[in-house]
């Protein structure tokens, strides 16, 4: 659950005054998104991967409701778990922001972990969320 890593993933910023899309909307956005990304591109989902510096060949198993955070004015944070056809798991961090559901523009992907591995962690700094090396 959230308290076992705290700062694993982004969390909400209280101050954030506009009611935000609900974690099924979110879920469903992001799905929609895929679907409809994976459609134009042969089925499937392409996320560079700027670590090995490869196109990555995903599909969506999994997006993690528990891990879907509102980080203030219209900015969301997603998280989904995508494999590969030779059955490979990365976990990705997608930001999306937006009015509401169909408004929302996905600004920021990147690889969170492969086969499990984290490669970096989350922290806030004035309000802007940074990563930090995995240790």
């Amino acid at each position: 659950g959230t308290a076992e890593h705290p700062a694993e993933h982004p969390q909400e910023n209280p101050s954030a005054k506009k009611k935000p899309l609900t974690v099924t909307q979110l879920a469903d956005a992001i799905t929609a998104y895929v679907k409809a990304d994976s459609e134009l591109k042969g089925g499937y989902f392409l996320v560079f991967d700027d670590v090995d510096a490869v196109p990555l060949t995903l599909s969506l198993k999994k997006v993690h409701t528990e891990r879907l955070s509102h980080l203030g004015g219209q900015e969301y944070f997603v998280c989904a778990d995508f494999e590969t056809p030779a059955g490979k798991v990365y976990d990705v961090d997608i930001f999306m922001q937006g009015e509401g559901m169909e408004s929302l523009i996905t600004t920021r992907i990147m690889v969170h972990k492969e086969d499990n591995v984290a490669r970096y962690g989350w922290y806030e700094e004035g309000g802007i969320w940074k990563t930090t090396p995995a240790a």
